[in-house]
């Protein structure tokens, strides 16, 4: 599942995060070969996708699909949030 349409990580260190430089259907083609949910591909960039498997919106963290394969292999990250979010109760 996804939490947030695009992500703004542009501030951030990525070299352990799995990044496609590429076209949606190269980064789809990059999903299936590594068994990552198609709906877990997120653009980044103008031609750069990443793999958002989790996230915690009160935090403000999102959790991406690592450079190595397996499940085992992801990185959490702070995330800016590129809409408009709500807080009940605020």
């Amino acid at each position: 599942m996804k939490f947030y349409d695009r992500l703004d990580l542009s501030r951030l260190r990525l070299d352990d995060v799995h990044t496609v430089p590429a076209n949606r259907a190269k980064a789809l083609d990059v999903a299936r070969d590594r068994h990552l949910p198609r709906q877990s591909l997120t653009r980044m960039g103008l031609w750069v996708y990443v793999f958002q498997l989790g996230a915690d919106v009160h935090l403000g963290t999102v959790t991406l699909a690592g450079a190595q394969p397996g499940p085992e292999n992801v990185v959490t990250l702070p995330v800016r949030q590129l809409g408009h979010c709500t807080t009940p109760g605020r």
